[in-house]
């Protein structure tokens, strides 16, 4: 079911990028400088207590990496992979991301407000709180993730999809939306529904949000 406009839903258009095929080998010293960081693979390094702030990735990939607390405050990654990320606490605050593919990752809070993502894929990922509060969001997916308490506040989208993804609880407050297909989300609960104009979500959606719109809109339900 379409609620309201667009009456059709516009896939987002990730893909059409790779990694180079020769990636140098970086060390955590590699990072500690905290520049620009271009063809390189970072994989097996525990990272705890660096700081990452406004660094650049590009053309990078990141496996297996031990970060106890990570700051990427106003950081950029272009055209780069994660993978089997294990990261308790994540400040990625106005951090940039375009044509990137997160995979396996695991999270506790993850603060991606005021974020600019662009061409972005998570899949197989499992967050306990993602906040995009007053993020851009441009052609992103999420797929094959668990995500506790997911936190889409004051955010501009345009083109996101859900697939097989299961959220414990949204808030889309003031949030502006185009084309975001909730279809393949499993909500349990959802706030700020004055901000689903430009979301389609299917008839069994629809069905278990129906006591939260009657609340919503004042509506009282009798036999």
């Amino acid at each position: 079911m379409v609620m309201g406009a667009p009456r059709t839903v516009a896939a987002p258009k990730t893909g059409g990028w790779s990694l180079p095929p020769v990636l140098r080998e970086g060390t955590a010293s590699d990072l500690a400088e905290r520049g620009l960081q271009e063809r390189v693979r970072f994989c097996g390094l525990d990272l705890s207590g660096l700081d990452l702030s406004g660094s650049t990735f590009e053309e990078c990939e990141l496996q297996r990496l031990g970060i106890s607390e990570a700051n990427l405050q106003a950081a950029h990654w272009l055209r780069t992979e994660a993978g089997n990320l294990q990261i308790p606490a994540l400040n990625a605050h106005r951090i940039g991301m375009r044509q990137v593919r997160l995979d396996a990752c695991r999270f506790g809070g993850a603060d991606l407000a005021e974020a600019q993502l662009d061409n972005v894929v998570i899949s197989g990922s499992k967050f306990t709180w993602l906040s995009l509060q007053r993020a851009r969001l441009r052609d992103v997916l999420l797929r094959d993730c668990v995500i506790e308490e997911l936190d889409l506040s004051q955010c501009r989208i345009e083109r996101l999809a859900f697939e097989n993804v299961k959220v414990g609880t949204m808030h889309c407050a003031g949030a502006k939306m185009r084309h975001v297909d909730l279809r393949g989300a499993q909500l349990q609960s959802l706030s700020g529904l004055e901000s689903l104009r430009g979301t389609v979500v299917n008839p069994a959606q629809l069905q278990s949000l129906a006591e939260l719109f009657a609340v919503h809109f004042g509506i009282t339900v009798r036999d």
